[in-house]
C-alpha cells in the first residue's frame, strides 16, 4: 500500500489477517502507537487510532470494517517514541512488544524474529515516513526526532524478505509535493518492487 495516512491500514491489514490467520503479524514501525480511541486520543484524528481499531476497538463503524481483530501478540511496534499516556497504559496491559531504535540497528533481524517466534509466518509491515529520522528524511507528515536511520529499515525488510515472510508493507505520511526524497527511499521501496 502507498498512501495517505496511517488510516488505510484499515483496508489492507484485514485481508491480509482474512487470508493468514493467526499466522499474520504486523509490524507498526511508526514514531506513533496509534493505539488511542476517540475518547482517549488528544487530537481526536483517526490517523492515531487505526492500530486500536485493528485490535478491536474504537468507533464500531471502524471495528466492523477491519473485521476479526488481531490479538496483541501478532503486533510488534517499532521505533515508537511518541506516547500518549493511554496508549502507554494500553500497550503495558496488553503486553505488545516494542523494540527501539537502538535494538533495530544493532539486531535488524530482531522484529522478524519475535514475531516468527509467536508463530507468525506471514509478516505486514506498516511504515510511517515518521518513524524515520527526521534529519535524514524530513519528508514526513509529522516529523519526530529521535527516529530510525533509512538503511536500518531497509536490513530489516531484507531479513524479512530473507525469510521468506513479507507478505505485504504499507507506505504512509510521505509529504512531499515534489517527490523529493523519493530516491533516499529507494533502499525500502526496492521492497515494493519484490511484492508486486
Amino acid at each position: 500500500m502507498l498512501g495517505g495516512d496511517c488510516g488505510i491500514e484499515v483496508a489492507a491489514i484485514p485481508a491480509l489477517h482474512e487470508r493468514y490467520g493467526a499466522s499474520l503479524g504486523v509490524l507498526w514501525v511508526d514514531a506513533h502507537a496509534d493505539l488511542n480511541t476517540p475518547q482517549s486520543s488528544p487530537s481526536a484524528t483517526f490517523h492515531g487510532m487505526p492500530l486500536r481499531v485493528l485490535l478491536g476497538e474504537g468507533d464500531p463503524a471502524f471495528t466492523a470494517l477491519a473485521g476479526r481483530a488481531l490479538a496483541p501478540e501478532q503486533v510488534a511496534l517499532v521505533g515508537v517514541r511518541d506516547l500518549d499516556a493511554p496508549e502507554q497504559h494500553y500497550i503495558q496491559q496488553h503486553g505488545i512488544a516494542s523494540i527501539a531504535g537502538e535494538e533495530l540497528q544493532a539486531r535488524p533481524g530482531s522484529p522478524a524474529e519475535l514475531l516468527l517466534g509467536r508463530g507468525c509466518q506471514h509478516i505486514y509491515v506498516h511504515l510511517d515516513m515518521d518513524a524515520l529520522e527526521p534529519t535524514e528524511f524530513p519528508f514526513s507528515a509529522m516529523p519526530t526526532a529521535g527516529g530510525l536511520p533509512i538503511l536500518a529499515v531497509a536490513q530489516m525488510l531484507e531479513h524479512l524478505a530473507q525469510q521468506h515472510a513479507l507478505v505485504g508493507l504499507g507506505l504512509t505520511e510521505y509529504a512531499s509535493a515534489t517527490g523529493e526524497g523519493a530516491r533516499q527511499l529507494a533502499p525500502i521501496l526496492a521492497h515494493f518492487l519484490r511484492l508486486g
